[in-house]
């Protein structure tokens, strides 16, 4: 029985605070076809927002982070149980940009994946991806991920997800090929079905997908769903997306 596929709208922090509510009223119009679920990442001012407007029967709600740890004195960070509190499911973890950005490393994304994994109902999304083309990837992704997914264990009906990221595949022009989007997701479904089970875990595909290259991956057995960046923006435009994924 084939997984459903989970298409994720990550907004970064691309939408103007006073902007987020005639976006998020468009994306409430959408209606999204069977198989696909579909999550829309607003910035934090915007979740609540997003919580009230959203119909989350139809459409996911999610984070772009979380902190690493629930309570505390920690100026500036977000309690995954407050996440959860707002009607979130999923929360984005390590993404490129902020590993880049913000330094982010292996052992603070393995400290928030704990964090995460403790509220219950709370789906990670853990990003992992190499910068350079041309090398065999498989050194990168199994250091990020075994840095990451350190000591963790998933409990019975916990669910996971990592997504692929090619940083050098980003907002480059640069195409990557259908033979390495299959190799870099085996390379990860491999390393993810020896530790967890196959049940708990889906791998999705994000580098510059857009409405024009969306149906690219459709037919990709290995991959479970999208990472969708600036395409994700535009409301058509992510619907396109959500039903190119079945064809």
């Amino acid at each position: 029985m084939s997984k459903t596929k989970i298409i994720i709208a990550n907004w970064k922090m691309k939408v103007p605070h006073q902007g987020a509510a005639n976006l998020l009223r468009r994306f409430s119009h959408l209606s999204f076809p069977a198989g696909i679920e579909a999550v829309v990442c607003p910035d934090f001012l915007a979740l609540p927002l997003a919580a009230k407007t959203l119909s989350l029967r139809k459409l996911k709600l999610g984070a772009q982070d979380a902190a690493f740890i629930d309570r505390g004195a920690y100026t500036g960070e977000i309690s995954p149980t407050d996440i959860k509190s707002l009607g979130a499911t999923y929360v984005i973890l390590g993404h490129s940009e902020r590993r880049q950005y913000l330094g982010e490393t292996d052992a603070l994304i393995n400290k928030k994946l704990q964090a995460v994994l403790a509220v219950p109902g709370l789906i990670p999304v853990v990003c992992v991806g190499e910068k350079a083309r041309g090398k065999n990837p498989k050194a990168v992704l199994q250091k990020q991920l075994a840095g990451a997914f350190k000591d963790i264990r998933l409990k019975p009906g916990q669910r996971l997800v990592v997504a692929y990221e090619p940083v050098w595949a980003i907002g480059t022009g640069r195409v990557i090929k259908r033979s390495e989007v299959v190799l870099a997701h085996l390379l990860i479904l491999g390393w993810l079905t020896k530790r967890f089970s196959p049940t708990q875990c889906q791998v999705l595909y994000g580098g510059s997908v857009d409405a024009k290259n969306a149906a690219n991956f459709s037919d990709i057995s290995v991959v479970d769903g999208l990472l969708v960046g600036g395409a994700s923006l535009e409301p058509k435009s992510f619907l396109t997306i959500c039903r190119s994924m079945l064809k």
